[in-house]
């Protein structure tokens, strides 16, 4: 940076943080620096009675601690003696092909097959080679402190690759495929794995002991294990004490170091209270116990009236965060339930905010959300079958959490619920999800419009908490069960130029100046000056079932030629959507609208701007885009398709998994006028055969079936539209602002 924009990143990074945060985030970082972290958590060899050090006073020389635990254990989300009655039921939401995969995926582990981020199969050894990063093939030194590991390096490549293996989330395949087989094999697998990580990782050697959350994902999957192979003949004392050291140790590491995960303002924090939360409850022989388990409470009754608004929506500001809160709530909050240590009702209350809000979300016909926000490939939870882009299964989960009632017919997305609620629970009433309410709450930043056959969600507000991408006035557009206008995801964190285009205004469904972003780019995933917006208009006519949006953001206020950006979404008839950018402003600039579609997209015939989506698209009819200038109605806006490009700006790519990029087809539209400017994109069914008569301030959009007519009001007034004429099968609709 130079001086002058470090002065003006710290200046609005202390506005929109405060001065606490940043001198606490200082000091953090200081101690980081000058090595405190290798001072205090000091790396050492395992003790020769590593056990006898964690243990309360009264269990210390105790020859088969086992034995004891088992007498006493806590209840889990299952019972070892609910095998058979699991696996009948299971064959009730599975084929015998989806039962053949889980199996199938067990049995590669053995084989040194490990899957990454839902999407990869690297072949990693057995036991996993815990130090390689499969992607660039590069090695961490174990000998390492972890404090003196960077996320990412010329020499080892993106650290998440290396995190990915000590999630330990494929335990939850190993069991699975157990409690189907009853294979001894998988059980001594697990084991096998927990004895080779305790003896090539011990305390704060090497990667997995850098980031409590990491660990604290791993503990969750390493407790399920536990429970699931309790009674297996795997299960000897010997490997109990040093599963329990292991999960001791890794606790008090999380515990001592709490403050860099709640300096976040993310997830972090919020698995680290869960993993601190299930060991102290889960192991009451650790003399930590009382302590973590009360501290883990805490910290998650603390984060839920932080970190979730009240319109449900999360501070991370990325859908797949959301689920992995969600993920680890639901299982904290199910293990207090079964075992009468209830959370607050106040807590409750959010995490239900938060379901419901990731369930307006919801695309109901594929079961995807918008791939909003970083997504970095996290599914803590493995449970079932599913594609990892689709969220039934937390849905699911969390509705029969708070109303006993099963949503969705019956199928693998249920797998979830016979893990954490018992086999009786898919025998529960059913929910019509067509019965629930879909609507916006009055105060929120996403809002969601439906039709009949699509539905869209734009983002419009003021960000509270640390923004993820530069996407505000993102257009989200769905239509039977297909993401027509997508989010591009992610792909990686820490590979130029995609980490940075990738969150970019210019690779989003909206309107970009010059190539500058809505807000200025700070270091790693900081942004300052943050973008301000407001919603104007969120109207919905239920009698005509005619719909209007409008909202405006301020981000291209700071260029030295202030621009306003305003952008109206009309809906006149069912899956006919309308939508109007007005620019308003003196400078001069390159402006580009951007839409990113399927790989399916081509042009109408010799037509510059005119687009048919195959994938929406018959004999009979077509479904796709028309983009018309409305100042210059005569003169054809310039357009491109540019499908996976390799010249550093990205686009024509989306990431619907970490690591993994696709081309898609971006529709590039660009324009150098003299603001104010009013650009019109209609997504419509028979799109060749319409036609737009343009009479200054009305446009008449008319095909066979139907005629609209668009009146809409000078720049700076207070709509865009004015009003319109609806006229369709010979009824006629009049809506005005």
């Amino acid at each position: 940076m130079k001086n002058k924009s470090i002065f003006s990143f710290l200046f609005a990074t202390v506005k929109e943080n405060g001065f606490k945060w940043i001198g606490r985030r200082s000091f953090y970082e200081l101690q980081r620096k000058i090595k405190w972290h290798n001072l205090k958590f000091k790396s050492r060899k395992w003790r020769s009675d590593e056990i006898s050090f964690w243990l309360k006073k009264e269990y210390i020389g105790n020859k088969n601690l086992l034995n004891v635990w088992m007498e006493n254990q806590t209840n889990f989300f299952f019972d070892s003696k609910d095998k058979s009655y699991h696996s009948k039921n299971l064959k009730k939401i599975l084929n015998q092909k989806e039962l053949t995969e889980i199996i199938s995926r067990a049995d590669s582990i053995s084989d040194g097959f490990f899957h990454y981020f839902s999407s990869q199969k690297n072949n990693i050894g057995f036991p996993p080679d815990w130090f390689t990063n499969p992607k660039s093939n590069k090695k961490i030194d174990s000998k390492l402190h972890w404090n003196n590991i960077p996320m990412y390096s010329i020499q080892t490549g993106d650290l998440k690759y290396v995190w990915e293996i000590g999630r330990f989330t494929f335990v939850y395949d190993l069991v699975r495929a157990y409690w189907i087989t009853s294979n001894d094999s998988y059980p001594e697998a697990f084991w096998e794995i927990i004895e080779d990580f305790y003896k090539k990782n011990p305390p704060n050697y090497g990667p997995h002991w850098k980031c409590g959350q990491e660990i604290s994902i791993r503990i969750m999957a390493i407790c399920f294990g536990l429970y699931a192979f309790r009674d297996t003949k795997s299960t000897t004392s010997e490997r109990f004490n040093k599963l329990i050291t292991l999960i001791a140790s890794q606790a008090d590491r999380v515990s001592k170091d709490h403050i860099y995960s709640h300096l976040q303002f993310n997830n972090h924090s919020i698995s680290e209270g869960v993993g601190l939360y299930i060991v102290g409850l889960l192991f009451p022989e650790l003399k930590i116990s009382n302590k973590i388990r009360a501290m883990g409470k805490k910290i998650l009754e603390f984060e839920s009236k932080r970190l979730i608004f009240d319109d449900g929506s999360f501070a991370q500001n990325s859908f797949n965060y959301h689920r992995l809160m969600l993920s680890d709530y639901i299982y904290a909050l199910r293990l207090s339930e079964i075992n009468d240590d209830k959370f607050s009702n106040e807590l409750k209350n959010k995490i239900n905010k938060a379901y419901h809000f990731l369930l307006r979300m919801l695309d109901q016909k594929s079961g995807k959300v918008p791939n909003y926000g970083g997504n970095d490939g996290a599914l803590i939870l493995p449970l079932n079958i599913c594609d990892y882009q689709d969220y039934r299964p937390i849905i699911s989960l969390m509705h029969f959490y708070f109303y006993e009632e099963i949503l969705f017919e019956l199928g693998p997305w249920h797998e979830d619920l016979l893990w954490l609620f018992g086999h009786q629970s898919i025998r529960s009433s059913k929910k019509n999800i067509d019965t629930l309410n879909f609507e916006n709450m009055d105060d929120t930043s996403y809002f969601r419009i439906n039709s009949e056959t699509s539905w869209c969600m734009i983002r419009c507000g003021n960000h509270q908490t640390r923004p993820s991408h530069s996407d505000m006035l993102h257009l989200d557009l769905w239509k039977d069960g297909i993401n027509i206008t997508a989010d591009p995801g992610s792909y990686l964190y820490y590979d130029k130029p995609w980490n940075s285009r990738f969150m970019s205004t210019s690779l989003h469904n909206t309107i970009s100046i010059d190539g500058f972003n809505q807000m200025d780019k700070g270091p790693r995933f900081m942004w300052y000056n943050w973008t301000k917006s407001k919603k104007n208009y969120n109207i919905h006519d239920k009698k005509q079932d005619i719909k209007y949006f409008e909202g405006e953001h301020y981000g291209y206020l700071r260029l030295q030629e202030p621009i306003l950006h305003k952008r109206a979404i009309f809906l006149p008839l069912p899956d006919t959507w309308i939508v109007i950018d007005d620019l308003i402003g003196k400078g001069l600039y390159n402006f580009n609208l951007h839409w990113l579609t399927s790989q399916n997209t081509h042009r109408v015939g010799n037509s510059l701007n005119k687009f048919i989506f195959d994938d929406l698209s018959d004999s009979n009819n077509s479904y796709g885009l028309i983009v018309k200038n409305m100042i210059q109605p005569n003169k054809p806006l310039k357009s491109k398709i540019i499908e996976g490009s390799l010249n550093g700006d990205c686009y024509g790519w989306s990431s619907n998994y970490y690591g993994i990029k696709e081309k898609k087809k971006s529709i590039l539209i660009k324009f150098n006028n003299q603001p104010p400017l009013r650009i019109l994109s209609i997504f419509a069914n028979d799109i060749e055969n319409k036609n737009m008569i343009h009479k200054e301030d009305q446009l008449i959009i008319e095909s066979k079936e139907n005629k609209i007519s668009l009146f809409l009001n000078q720049f700076e007034k207070s709509s865009i539209l004015s009003n319109s004429i609806i006229i369709d099968n010979k009824s006629k609709k009049l809506f005005s602002i």
